[in-house]
């Protein structure tokens, strides 16, 4: 019953920025918001584990590298991507929060801020904060992400 609370409070805590940019999202013009939407897909692709969904939305030639990565990854080591990311703690739910997003012609530059709530082996619940700094490409009417760095605070 005390993890159910602790866990709902995180959830809680974790959604309430989203309230907080939902005004900064109505400044942003049409392409900016699609964008958004496919950042957030392919980043809950990622956490829910479904990995042949996220490839979709990850560009051939991509460069991947964070906290959570020793060295950068791309299309050739995305199976050792997957191995990394399967032995991590459970993540219960997430949330993004956009700090900018700047594109040019067909390339972008996001930065955003993103919550997790997770669990480890001892059943603790546990906040992690990281930022992603990701640059995107779009080829064929379709946002590809292309480069990212993810830092964990």
């Amino acid at each position: 019953m005390k993890i159910s609370i602790i866990i709902y409070t995180l959830a809680l805590v974790i959604a309430l920025p989203s309230y907080l940019t939902a005004a900064d999202l109505q400044n942003w013009d049409v392409e900016q918001k699609a964008l958004w939407k496919t950042i957030n897909k392919q980043v809950d692709l990622d956490f829910k584990q479904e990995w042949e969904a996220m490839k979709s939305y990850l560009h051939p030639d991509g460069i991947h590298w964070g906290a959570n990565m020793p060295h950068p990854q791309n299309s050739n080591s995305y199976v050792h991507y997957t191995m990394i990311r399967d032995s991590e703690d459970k993540i219960k739910s997430h949330h993004l929060d956009p700090i900018t997003i700047t594109i040019v012609r067909d390339t972008a530059v996001v930065n955003c801020v993103g919550y997790l709530l997770r669990v480890g082996k001892d059943e603790k619940p546990y906040q992690e904060i990281f930022r992603l700094h990701n640059t995107w490409v779009k080829e064929n009417g379709k946002w590809l992400l292309l480069a990212t760095y993810n830092t964990v605070e």
